[in-house]
């Protein structure tokens, strides 16, 4: 993805992307392998693949300088940004978007899911799919599943038979979906993702795809406990990448 086709906040943030965190310059320079290996669990990097300590780093500054774009973006301009900020970034870190099958998942990462959400109905709207991994799980479970994602790049590396891909901009949902037509919003790790201007928006709009007697179930990381994006393996005490606002 070229510059030149980018939104002009975010063009200019990455251009203007040179200032550096000393923690992150510190932290590859003395504790390369380790952070690499931190790095490799924490966004479940395929064993096919090899990361470097200069990927690691691309990714920090490239999510850094699209989240300064996001969050200097104006409401008329946001999703415009948003998804442009992570078409670019999953693009340009392009490792993240291999085929995750080969990760040993925990078994108890999904498995509460389908007891808590079958009393609402069978039809499911997951906003920020990710790698369609709780998706496929809730698929597998009997559940009719979109799956979605605001960059197209995702939705590309993660096809499955078993599952509708939707595009989204995690915010308007109506906008991409008819009113009323899901048993259940779901979202996990999403929330933190988004402006903090656009929650009172999100919350309305799920509330509109939602039929009558549905629910929206989401978590989020506590910030307590934060930050939880790329800056966690950096040792920061506070996010200024994807994570936007931790609640």
């Amino acid at each position: 993805m070229e510059l030149t086709d980018l939104p002009l906040k975010l063009k200019m943030s990455l251009e203007n992307n040179g200032d550096k965190n000393e923690i992150v310059e510190a932290e590859i320079r003395t504790g390369a392998a380790s952070l690499i290996d931190k790095y490799i669990r924490k966004h479940k990097v395929s064993a096919a693949v090899v990361v470097t300590a200069a990927e690691v780093r691309q990714h920090y500054y490239t999510e850094r300088a699209c989240a300064r774009a996001i969050l200097a973006s104006t409401l008329e301009e946001r999703a415009r940004t948003a998804k442009a900020a992570y078409d670019y970034f999953f693009s340009t870190c392009a490792w993240l978007n291999t085929d995750h099958q080969d990760v040993a998942a925990d078994p108890h990462e999904y498995s509460h899911f389908p007891g808590l959400l079958r009393r609402f109905g069978r039809k499911i709207y997951e906003v920020g799919s990710g790698s369609g991994a709780l998706a496929r799980h809730l698929s597998a479970a009997g559940f009719k599943v979109v799956a979605t994602e605001i960059s197209s790049e995702r939705e590309t590396h993660y096809p499955d038979g078993d599952l509708q891909w939707h595009s989204t901009d995690g915010v308007a949902l109506s906008r991409f979906e008819a009113p009323e037509s899901y048993d259940i919003v779901l979202s996990t790790q999403v929330l933190e993702h988004l402006h903090p201007d656009d929650l009172p928006q999100h919350f309305a709009e799920a509330c509109r795809i939602l039929r009558h007697g549905g629910a929206y179930l989401f978590t989020t990381p506590n910030r307590l406990s934060g930050p939880h994006d790329v800056t966690l393996l950096f040792g920061m005490e506070t996010s200024d990448c994807f994570h936007l606002r931790e609640y």
